[in-house]
């Protein structure tokens, strides 16, 4: 039987987390591989995808599947459960799960709660800051569980460094070896927002979405709103969509079904306001011309890939709009050092999965 590699940190209905596993499986079908996930998300969600199952639902320290472990080998095969032992290799894609501001107990559930005998690798993430004793006991034992360790930005890899001594290697997010073809219908302005940045900086969020897609539409542009996860960023698109309805514009709300769905509209946009990360590699991998307005260090540091600079703040609508009525600011992603940068990106993607599938040969 080919190998099986569990993926971990996938959990739908969450768009980005969906590319990192099609990113993945993508990985594991070139190289002669079976991918296998936890049941944590509905059923539903993974019929699109060849999965097994592997039997683990921890439930306050304890797997309440257990007992799915211990059925035969030819039942197992026939119900597609596979046992932790029969692992080659554990993949952490979690994206963003570990240090602040997130607690400790999302590594305990996700990584750490269980025994492995297999290789793990923490795939290329970002990492919060383990400024608590719990969240550095959390980095060292991550540290001393991982075969291997990456960071998609300096700035995470220095967090993992200051906990730990060890300093991961930065590759960029592995998304960016997704290709698609652009979507049929071309879009002007894609708006993706993300009620994480909502919960953090209020209504101030709010209002800069609608004041910045308010001077796009009285400026002549047209302006979608695009759902990148699932029910609350859907309804802060339909919240953008009412104010400026009301106004007097015609807004329209997108809700793709997959994740390859919405890269595939990001690819057929002229300009994209995003506050999903994913939404913005999505932009940055296809050449979009795009604008983060997010919450944590990842979306500034995925610009700076390219060389492009951009404010931290998510207070200043005109910081957006003005951008996206910019010939200068959007020829940049046309550009050939742009190609030629995304060309490096790619490669360096593909330079870290070979470092991972030599686990299984060594």
């Amino acid at each position: 039987m080919k190998p099986i590699i569990e993926v971990k940190g996938i959990a739908f209905p969450n768009k980005g987390a969906e590319m990192l596993l099609v990113a993945c499986i993508d990985q594991l079908e070139r190289r002669g591989c079976y991918a296998a996930l936890e049941p944590y998300s509905p059923f539903e969600y993974k019929l699109r995808y060849p999965l097994f199952t592997k039997a683990r639902i921890q439930r306050f320290g304890v797997n309440i599947l257990s007992l799915l472990n211990l059925l035969p080998r030819y039942a197992r095969e026939r119900l597609g459960y596979i046992r932790p032992s029969e692992l080659a290799l554990a993949l952490d894609a979690s994206g963003f799960a570990y240090g602040a501001p997130w607690p400790v107990s999302i590594a305990y559930e996700r990584l750490l709660g269980e025994k492995l005998s297999c290789p793990v690798v923490m795939l290329p993430q970002s990492w919060g800051k383990f400024d608590t004793l719990a969240q550095m006991k959390v980095a060292k034992v991550l540290n001393a569980r991982a075969a291997l360790v990456f960071a998609r930005e300096p700035e995470g890899a220095d967090n993992f460094e200051k906990a730990t001594g060890k300093r991961p290697l930065v590759v960029p997010d592995i998304t960016f070896g997704v290709t698609v073809s652009p979507a049929e219908i071309s879009r002007d302005v894609l708006f993706i927002p993300n009620f994480q940045v909502e919960r953090r900086e209020g209504a101030d969020y709010i209002e800069t979405l609608i004041d910045a897609a308010r001077s796009l539409l009285i400026a002549g542009r047209q302006v979608a709103l695009l759902n990148h996860e699932g029910p609350k960023d859907l309804e802060i698109c339909y919240r953008v969509r009412d104010r400026l309805v009301a106004e007097g514009f015609d807004v329209k709300v997108l809700d793709p079904e997959t994740g390859l769905e919405a890269k595939a509209i990001i690819g057929a946009a002229r300009f994209v306001v995003t506050s999903r990360y994913h939404g913005l590699i999505a932009a940055l991998s296809q050449g979009v011309a795009c604008y983060p307005v997010g919450w944590s260090y990842k979306y500034v540091s995925a610009m700076h890939l390219f060389g492009i600079e951009i404010e931290e703040s998510v207070g200043h609508p005109e910081h957006v709009s003005d951008r996206a009525m910019s010939a200068e600011y959007c020829d940049q992603f046309q550009s050939a050092a742009y190609i030629a940068r995304l060309d490096e990106i790619r490669d360096q993607v593909v330079a870290m999965w070979d470092q991972v599938f030599a686990l299984i040969r060594s």
